[in-house]
């Protein structure tokens, strides 16, 4: 779902994107009908691990909390704030355990239990009376039999971890809601071998095979009701070969080749209001790309060059009529832009340089009144 405010029939504003769950993972800003601003937020890979940049907010959407993770386990700052967007305190988060500063003021504790002869049983870390971090248990003789993970006295996952704090042998992951939520193996802190990833309800979500912490081989994704979503190969932690990805109703809704984790060759994207067809090279699009309605008409047509639009774009209606008219040098806005309404009347123009917008319906904005005050002596 996609929030877009409109101002006289233009986007201007803050907009949002949500994902099924109804999370927000998309901040954007628009201007005069234009976006200015995207940013992608509370993403996860395509192996359901977080990654980057993680934001929770009050009902009125400032923002409560902003993170980082890396392959699931937060690194870095942590920040919150209060409902009125002010700054109140900052942890720090390295490999997914807190960073303990000896001069902030938290209490921490080891909390150990005892075998009869005096050896340690078990320990763990108490911060500010939570669980936190690695719980560990052992045998008589001192040995590590079985590990824990704790965050705010939740167990997170259960496997074991060595002296070195690497994790070793099988592994299990679990949700808020204490639901298996992955499981496998790991080596010498590395992802090996078969891991298996569940939706909260315990339906399988994807499954495939890891070498030395990298995906390699065949890996499939599937939709909560058992169906297909995507199959790809991959050699070494990179996709390689034909992939396709799946609607939830098996319409195949992306196809095309890699070649060392880049898209390479002829794809095609299916959805329900267009298809788009266009070719890549080491990833990155080029030459002419062309989109279609469902009725067959054009929906768009525009080159591309190292990844960048270059020269003219259009966009349409799905009566034939056109829709916008852009102009690109390199990936940057230049020239003007038109706009039309769904009868083929013009209603705005607006002209870039270089990126930027100079002018707006035939006034001149920003920049270029600058410099020409400047040409005056002023």
């Amino acid at each position: 779902m996609k929030e877009v405010p409109f101002d006289k029939g233009v986007e201007n504003g803050n907009g949002r994107s949500y994902d099924e769950s109804g999370n927000v993972i998309n901040l954007s800003i628009y201007k005069n009908g234009y976006l200015v601003k995207d940013e992608k937020i509370n993403r996860k890979d395509k192996f359901s691990f977080k990654q980057g940049t993680w934001k929770e907010f009050y009902p009125d959407f400032v923002v409560k909390k902003e993170s980082n993770y890396k392959d699931d386990k937060l690194e870095g700052p942590v920040k919150y704030y209060n409902p009125e967007g002010q700054f109140t305190k900052m942890d720090i988060f390295k490999d997914g355990e807190l960073v303990i500063d000896k001069t902030a003021n938290v209490k921490l504790e080891i909390d150990r239990d005892y075998h009869a002869g005096g050896r340690v049983k078990s320990s763990v870390n108490i911060i500010d009376g939570k669980k936190q971090g690695v719980y560990r248990e052992y045998d008589i003789k001192g040995n590590i039999t079985s590990s824990k993970l704790y965050r705010d006295n939740e167990i997170y996952a259960e496997g074991l971890v060595d002296e070195n704090m690497k994790y070793q042998g099988p592994w299990k992951f679990y949700y808020k809601s204490g639901k298996l939520r992955s499981e496998g193996s790991f080596k010498d802190g590395n992802r090996d071998g078969e891991w298996k990833f569940y939706y909260e309800n315990g339906k399988l979500e994807q499954s495939g095979k890891y070498v030395s912490n990298l995906p390699d081989g065949e890996w499939k994704w599937y939709f909560m009701n058992g169906k297909l979503l995507r199959e790809e190969s991959y050699l070494k932690g990179k996709e390689e070969g034909y992939m396709k990805e799946f609607s939830d109703t098996a319409t195949v809704i992306a196809e095309g080749n890699y070649i060392e984790g880049r898209r390479d060759g002829a794809w095609k994207f299916f959805s329900e209001a267009y298809t788009a067809q266009g070719s890549y090279i080491d990833g990155l699009e080029t030459g002419n790309w062309k989109g279609y309605f469902s009725n067959g008409k054009l929906a768009f047509e525009g080159s591309y060059f190292e990844g960048n639009e270059n020269g003219e774009h259009r966009y349409y209606y799905d009566n034939g009529k056109v829709k916008q008219i852009r102009n690109y040098k390199s990936g940057l806005a230049d020239g003007e832009w038109k706009s039309y309404d769904v009868t083929g009347e013009l209603i705005l123009t607006t002209t870039y340089i270089a990126g930027e917008e100079v002018k707006f319906d035939g006034a001149k904005v920003g920049k270029l009144i600058a410099a020409e005050l400047l040409s005056l002596g002023h």
